[in-house]
């Protein structure tokens, strides 16, 4: 069984339009350090770059689940972080 994920940025246009150099940079970042190493971990092959999105295939859904979840939880409490500073 395959189990194929196609995850995008929320707010990634508004995000765009408020500074696209800053936004690339961070985007590219967190692929390079967190989801592709994650989805590698469980399983998994990025199977493109399209804009905000990462189309990934995996063996099982549970490791897509896996893989997806660590990266967004620390993507979401470092953004937090920095809104509220």
């Amino acid at each position: 069984m395959t189990t194929v994920l196609a995850a995008g940025v929320v707010g990634y246009s508004r995000l765009m339009t408020a500074d696209e150099a800053g936004t690339l940079v961070q985007f590219k970042t967190h692929r390079k350090e967190l989801i592709e190493p994650k989805t590698g971990e469980h399983s998994g092959r990025v199977v493109k770059l399209i804009g905000d999105g990462t189309p990934s295939q995996h063996r099982q859904g549970v490791d897509m689940y896996q893989s997806r979840m660590i990266p967004m939880l620390y993507i979401r409490i470092v953004l937090s972080a920095r809104w509220l500073a």
